[in-house]
């Protein structure tokens, strides 16, 4: 293990912090390419949809993809070098999805709702459902210098061992991203996650609108986590 882990610490975001969380969830949509989805979906540029994030996130809404307040940051040296997001679905009995609906109908301009028939029509097909009573682990980003060195192996155990801590009624962990992304899905496995559904489209056109053409959903058992946490953390 890379000695620099030793050196993380960790902590949730705070309105400071908004800047870098905005460079993650950017980033982690990018999912290894220059394709923004929704700044394709909606027709905004990259920094229309960084000045609406800004906006949502600071409102910190819990629950759902841009609570600020629950993503965990590594930093090294005072600095952030990683963070992920992570919450319980369906803890208020409000789907994440309708939370996120909300708040980016709020801020986005109404004539950029109404999407063209094949850009919704690939946003379905693309579509999983998260599942209620699960911790969801959305958006994770590690600066470019310090990657693949173990930084987020730490972090998102350590954000999945804090959110479902707080959480006793989760009954599992879960993530949904680009299957194509190949760092994350290798990571994933190795951790032990374990893949529940596959959705994907084979129209070459549908790179016109998102990152990738296949998307997976995997879950993780809490004893799974208990188990990586134990050799991952605990040993430091």
């Amino acid at each position: 293990m890379d000695d620099i882990v030793k050196q993380l610490k960790f902590k949730f975001a705070t309105p400071d912090d908004v800047d870098f969380v905005i460079d993650c969830i950017i980033e982690a949509e990018k999912s290894g390419t220059q394709t923004i989805n929704t700044c394709r979906i909606f027709n905004l540029s990259e920094q229309e949809w960084r000045d609406i994030l800004r906006k949502i996130l600071l409102e910190d809404i819990p629950d759902y993809d841009f609570w600020l307040s629950n993503y965990l940051i590594a930093e090294l040296d005072g600095r952030p070098v990683c963070a992920q997001g992570a919450w319980f679905e369906g803890k208020t009995g409000t789907a994440s999805s309708v939370i996120k609906t909300s708040m980016m109908m709020e801020y986005i301009p109404k004539e950029k709702f109404a999407l063209d028939l094949k850009t919704a029509k690939f946003v379905k097909a693309l579509s999983i459902k998260r599942e209620s009573g699960k911790v969801q682990m959305e958006h994770a980003y590690t600066v470019p210098e310090l990657r693949r060195r173990g930084l987020h192996t730490q972090t998102v155990l350590e954000i999945m061992k804090r959110t479902f801590d707080r959480n006793p009624g989760a009954t599992m962990i879960q993530a949904i991203f680009f299957k194509d992304n190949c760092n994350t899905y290798n990571e994933c496995m190795k951790l032990g996650f374990k893949p529940v559904l596959e959705k994907g489209v084979e129209d070459p056109e549908i790179l016109n609108i998102f990152a990738h053409k296949r998307r997976i959903m995997m879950d993780m058992s809490p004893e799974k986590l208990q188990e990586n946490y134990n050799k991952y953390r605990l040993n430091l």
